[in-house]
């Protein structure tokens, strides 16, 4: 087929989208089909957020969130192509995943939507002012709405979408202090441990010292070119209703269940690391710890603490 002008694409989406909202379907529709050139093309036109607010159009012009036998046969296939499962597109909507005219009405949608961007912002505002995401336990006073609109913890951060941007202070400006605290920790993690330290490994008064010049943990080791101690099994797994969670705000501290970069490897170490990709790269499935030579993983679990961690060393230093 030939190349649509600009002009052409622009009137073949505005058709397509009238057809999608008066549920037509037949051979007005089936020229769209992506297994057609030109219904790919169109397909490929459409950004996620156009295909998101077809989909917005479509549960206001029905009033409540659809169902996919309430939309024609080739725009299901478009949003299923783009983003696999109806109800993640729904969600992506900010729609309810329940489609079907028995679900909540479009105004009820709207009002609900309007309730969880102001708890967003919240939240927002809060980690701002902190320096880090606020653990679940320090949010008892919208813990009540929050649970309305997320059954899970990561649910909520990934809708925040922060991206934590720090700057290196310049250390000249600072005080001798806070420099040597900093350095401490620094000889702390190259030296002795071979990793970041975790915050609990620290001097209290040391850490408010740093805490009141850098703000959160996180920053605090970004000046000195480190990385936090990653829990295994993070906040984001955790339930928002409190009878489902258990140890509420506190980090599993054990090091064999956390994942860390390992900063003291030796050339062996290291060529280690590389022979454990090559054998990763011949499975076809995932590896295990039977498939690591026994004398290789007797020498990198000292400094990886777990397998789980001795697999991340690949992932960091091989890729």
């Amino acid at each position: 087929m030939k190349e649509l002008s600009k002009k052409e694409m622009t009137m073949y989406k505005k058709i397509f989208i009238k057809h999608v909202l008066d549920d037509e379907e037949g051979s007005s529709m089936e020229s769209y089909n992506m297994s057609t050139p030109f219904g790919k093309t169109i397909y490929e036109s459409f950004s996620d957020r156009e295909l998101l607010n077809i989909l917005i159009a479509k549960a206001k012009h029905i009033d409540h969130s659809p169902s996919q036998k309430e939309v024609s046969k080739v725009f299901r296939e478009y949003i299923k192509a783009r983003f696999k499962k109806w109800p993640y597109a729904l969600s992506k909507a900010g729609l309810s995943k329940s489609g079907g005219s028995g679900g909540l009405s479009f105004d009820e949608i709207k009002r609900l939507n309007e309730e969880k961007k102001e708890l967003l912002d919240i939240i927002r505002k809060e980690t701002f002012e902190r320096g880090y995401i606020p653990h679940p336990h320090q949010l008892a006073h919208i813990d009540k709405d929050l649970k309305k609109h997320f059954k899970y913890w990561g649910e909520l951060v990934d809708e925040l979408d922060i991206d934590f941007k720090f700057e290196k202070v310049d250390r000249s400006e600072i005080s001798d202090e806070v420099n040597r605290v900093l350095e401490e920790i620094k000889d702390l993690a190259y030296n002795k441990l071979g990793r970041a330290p975790l915050k609990t490994e620290i001097d209290r008064n040391k850490r408010e010292l740093l805490r009141e010049q850098f703000g959160s943990w996180r920053n605090i080791l970004f000046q000195i070119d480190l990385e936090p101690v990653e829990k295994r099994r993070k906040f984001s797994d955790t339930y928002l209703d409190h009878r489902k969670r258990q140890e509420l705000g506190k980090h599993d501290r054990d090091i064999k269940e956390c994942r860390f970069r390992v900063l003291n490897f030796d050339d062996r170490e290291k060529e280690y690391l590389k022979e454990i990709n090559d054998i990763i790269q011949k499975l076809d499935r995932k590896v295990e710890k039977k498939d690591i030579p026994v004398d290789m993983y007797k020498t990198l679990i000292k400094k990886c603490e777990s397998f789980h961690n001795m697999i991340y060393q690949v992932e960091l230093y091989i890729g």
